[in-house]
């Protein structure tokens, strides 16, 4: 035991991480983006990295089931 509620262990987490933050951006695709994304295949990407991580796998159908992703639809 630490002796301290879960409040504190946040606070000291968030003082020496930085305080988590989230805010998502909704953007919608026109007709002619919605055609184009459409047709993207896992070989046009030829990114190695995607917001400083490494891309490890181009998926079009997920793992577990097999059935292909909504953006690859």
């Amino acid at each position: 035991m630490t002796g301290k509620n879960p409040q504190e262990h946040y606070n000291e987490l968030a003082e020496r991480f930085g305080a988590p933050s989230y805010n998502r951006l909704q953007a919608s695709a026109t007709s002619a983006q919605k055609a184009a994304l459409s047709k993207l295949s896992p070989e046009m990407v030829s990114a190695d990295t995607l917001a400083g991580d490494p891309i490890t796998a181009r998926l079009t159908a997920a793992p577990g089931n097999g059935r292909r992703l909504a953006a690859s639809r």
